[in-house]
């Protein structure tokens, strides 16, 4: 199940990056989706909280869990005896370490041993990252403590129809209420991720002074992610002024703690000479380098992603198609949209792999449903054609 944390996170608002750069629509995006399923409902409308939640979502080694906003993994291993003594907070600290490998070594038994206790004591972080590292929750799970005001189960219910087996049988339209409501609960996800569907226009008219808004609300709510998705849209929105300088500001700082896809957002401004000189070496240095954090950081499969398109175009580099399917497979293998999108257009095309027409349909839709507009065009050419 911890390889299923990374995809899910990996399709994030790679991040407002997966629409834009393919030209995002104003409308909402259309996807030919099955009709949502009986399920459980939609969660209720909520008064937004003026307060953030106070945990975060970080993800390292296939796995990503909640923990509080202070969390380090330098300092999560003084958290064990605290945790024994029973201490809730010290038991996510330490469960969250040992589940994720940072600061301590990867043991699945011990962090669930950790976070069941923490639950056990009342602490619904806690709950919900058991219920990650047990693995075989259902939407129908998360929706209950979703309800019940848990912002990490809202949160975890808007990915499984994003990402998981409610994919199926639910709608964008679906799992962008159970991010709305992680907003309104105060959680910085919440903010990223529903700012991400303002951002694109998927399943709500796009309004990127809204999905501005939701980022840096996400920023200030402990998500950095968000904090690169403010540098990206000053950088690249058609609703938002651009400050070129702002946002090179954010990327670089970002990039050196490999924060998202900072380093290839960065690594765009200077592919495009937006707001400094065009440098293709140092474009395609920043571009490997997120690609190849992207294990850690499933955001960063962005920069494989880029990387592709430099290899594919011959841009800066001899053009090199067997490379760039390669990188565009390693992104979509953790669900970038833009790089099943890329990979959909070599199996339409025939490009290093046999022509598969029904494969390119397959990453068409899944890239569409998530953002990326030009698979939804690329997708109903493919279908229209002969």
């Amino acid at each position: 199940m911890g390889s299923r944390n990374v995809r899910r996170a990996g399709a994030l608002a790679i991040t407002c990056a997966a629409a834009a750069a393919c030209g995002a629509p104003r409308t909402p995006t259309t996807v030919a989706i099955a009709a949502a399923s009986a399920g459980p409902p939609p969660p209720a409308v909520h008064a937004p909280s003026s307060t953030c939640a106070a945990s975060r979502h970080v993800c390292s080694n296939a796995r990503c869990v909640y923990v509080d906003a202070s969390w380090q993994s330098a300092r999560a291993a003084a958290a064990s005896e605290p945790c024994d003594a029973g201490d809730p907070a010290s038991c996510v600290a330490w469960g969250a370490a040992l589940a994720l490998g940072e600061g301590a070594n990867r043991d699945d038994a011990g962090a669930q041993k950790a976070f069941a206790r923490a639950c056990d004591a009342g602490s619904p972080v806690a709950c919900v990252d058991a219920m990650l590292v047990r693995g075989g929750a259902k939407l129908d799970d998360w929706a209950r403590r979703c309800e019940a005001g848990s912002a990490e189960a809202c949160v975890e219910a808007g990915l499984e129809i994003g990402f998981g087996a409610a994919s199926a049988t639910h709608t964008p339209a679906e799992r962008a209420r159970y991010f709305q409501r992680a907003r309104d609960l105060g959680s910085g996800q919440g903010c990223l991720r529903i700012a991400y569907h303002y951002g694109t226009g998927l399943a709500v008219p796009r309004d990127d002074r809204r999905a501005l808004q939701l980022m840096e609300r996400a920023c200030t709510c402990h998500d950095e992610t968000g904090c690169s998705g403010v540098g990206f849209l000053l950088y690249k929105s058609e609703g938002v002024p651009h400050d070129y300088v702002r946002a090179r500001q954010i990327f670089g700082d970002l990039c050196e703690k490999n924060v998202g896809a900072s380093c290839s957002h960065l690594g765009e401004m200077y592919e495009r000479g937006a707001g400094v000189p065009v440098d293709l070496d140092h474009a395609r240095a920043l571009y490997q380098r997120d690609c190849d954090s992207r294990d850690g950081n499933p955001e960063a499969a962005q920069g494989c992603v880029s990387l592709g398109e430099m290899y594919d175009a011959g841009s800066g580099v001899a053009r090199d198609a067997t490379r760039a399917f390669g990188l565009f497979k390693l992104a979509c293998d953790i669900k970038v949209p833009t790089g099943c999108a890329d990979l959909g257009r070599f199996y339409r095309d025939g490009v290093v792999v046999p022509r598969d027409t029904s494969r390119a349909l397959q990453l068409f839709d899944f890239a569409c449903s998530h953002g990326a507009s030009r698979a939804c065009s690329d997708a109903a050419a493919l279908r229209a054609s002969p």
